[in-house]
């Protein structure tokens, strides 16, 4: 790829004739010449390193050496278009703005659900798309969401050219990829029978058959010896037995309630953060919408988001759905709505005794599952230090 100094100041593109492309690099690396190579045997030199190349490569490297190229070389073809010279100073000053702002956020650590809310929060924070990064004190904005957002415990905003990452961590949470707590206790998340664990890092303070309940703690990172306290980050397995129950329900006759989409109250175009109305629809019907629903349609690039999208506004209806079945299907229907709810709590766990029970009334039918399932019951969270 041809680096934007390349264009503004002038380049050449440069190829070793034979087998000589071996000879031609290293000629170039002692005359202390930049270089890059771009594919198909080519490397790009600057204008200014011309002399020194043909001083470097003269009677060693049989080579080829392509016309000026870049900008000085196409505005010295527009002395007689003076429009185009303008239109290209333009462009130039327009990208080197535009890459002072910020193009992209992207959030990790959050789900898809929350970036949005997130999103919206950094924008109070005054941080977004559009905003120019000499413009930001990221230190300011991180503590900012912090203080927003009490249920985050740590916020970080990494600059990568024009897109912001911002990693966040909600409290009492698993640390993220790449992420090292200092210090932690792995403690159960759930009530259940200890049947099996596993330490690699820390001190078990429980035993294979004890009874744990949630929130307890199962390996802790405070390890005590000869007197001496020392903080580490706990680390391991805990497999427990753990009880639950499930309930699945059918009625002849169900009641439930259907969003319906209704046609768009509003278009408009954001650019760098800049929003534009190009529809908006002025009727009674707006007026007297309970929800609107948002969607935004980005617009993508090589798999890259670019700050160009659509934000469509559209009123939703909610309307009443009765559903009927007859009274034979019921236990089919409670059957099959009882075998999604077990594999979801089941999900990630081994099943090892289950026992059900039916009720049926008149108009219903249901099934209740009592369980246990042999699942890991711990989860990491850190120890508060004095001093970070």
């Amino acid at each position: 790829m041809i680096g934007l100094d390349a264009i503004l100041f002038g380049y050449r593109r440069l190829k070793a004739l034979g087998e000589g492309r071996a000879v031609l690099i290293t000629r170039l690396l002692r005359a202390d010449v930049a270089c890059r190579e771009i594919g198909e045997g080519f490397v790009i030199i600057r204008e200014g390193d011309v002399l020194r190349v043909r001083a470097a490569l003269g009677g060693y490297v049989r080579y080829e050496l392509s016309p000026p190229l870049g900008l000085p070389a196409r505005l010295s073809l527009l002395r007689s278009h003076i429009p185009s010279l303008i239109v290209g100073i333009f462009c130039s000053l327009l990208v080197l703005f535009l890459s002072s702002l910020v193009w992209e956020v992207r959030i990790e650590g959050a789900d898809a659900e929350e970036n949005r809310s997130l999103e919206a929060a950094l924008a109070e924070c005054g941080f977004s798309v559009g905003r120019r990064w000499e413009n930001i004190d990221l230190e300011e904005v991180e503590l900012s969401l912090l203080e927003a957002r009490p249920e985050l415990a740590w916020v970080h905003i990494n600059r990568q050219g024009t897109v912001a990452t911002v990693t966040v961590m909600p409290k009492e949470g698993a640390p993220l990829p790449g992420v090292q707590l200092e210090a932690s206790n792995i403690v159960a998340d759930f009530d259940g029978v200890i049947e099996e664990i596993t330490v690699n890092s820390g001190r078990a303070l429980v035993s294979p058959g004890q009874v744990v309940r949630r929130g307890d703690i199962l390996i802790s990172g405070v390890i005590t010896t000869e007197g001496t306290t020392v903080l580490t980050r706990a680390e391991g397995s805990v497999v427990a037995h753990v009880r639950g129950s499930v309930s699945a329900t059918a009625m002849t006759e169900e009641h439930s309630e259907v969003t319906l989409r209704g046609d768009p109250l509003r278009i408009s175009l954001n650019i760098l953060g800049f929003s534009i109305n190009i529809f908006k629809k002025y009727s009674k019907e707006a007026g007297e919408c309970d929800i609107i629903d948002d969607v935004e349609e980005c617009l993508y690039i090589g798999g890259r988001r670019l700050p160009i999208s659509l934000e469509y506004e559209y009123s939703v209806n909610v309307a009443p759905r009765v559903e009927f079945y007859a009274v034979s299907d019921l236990p089919r229907i409670a059957s099959e709505r009882l075998s999604q709810l077990l594999s979801d709590v089941t999900a990630g766990g081994d099943l090892i005794k289950m026992r059900t029970c039916e009720e049926a009334t008149d108009g219903s039918y249901t099934l209740t599952a009592d369980y246990v399932i042999a699942r890991e019951i711990g989860k990491e969270v850190e120890i508060g230090l004095v001093d970070r």
